[in-house]
């Protein structure tokens, strides 16, 4: 992970961001409401994790 990656993705304006983003995706029927709302929690709690669990999740995501 170089380059600042962690922090460029965490964080809670980041978070606040994603959720503005998802509920936008929800007004254009891009998802339905289980989704927003499971994108919402979900990228809340990744976002507002420890960089040094971040770094953890991003690794194990990049191996999928």
């Amino acid at each position: 992970m170089g380059n600042g990656q962690v922090e460029r993705r965490g964080g809670l304006s980041n978070a606040i961001l994603e959720a503005t983003v998802q509920k936008e995706f929800y007004k254009i029927g891009f998802l339905n409401l289980y989704e927003l709302f499971r994108n919402v929690i979900i990228g809340f709690a990744i976002r507002l994790l420890p960089k040094t669990l971040l770094k953890i999740v991003f690794k194990m995501i990049r191996k999928l």
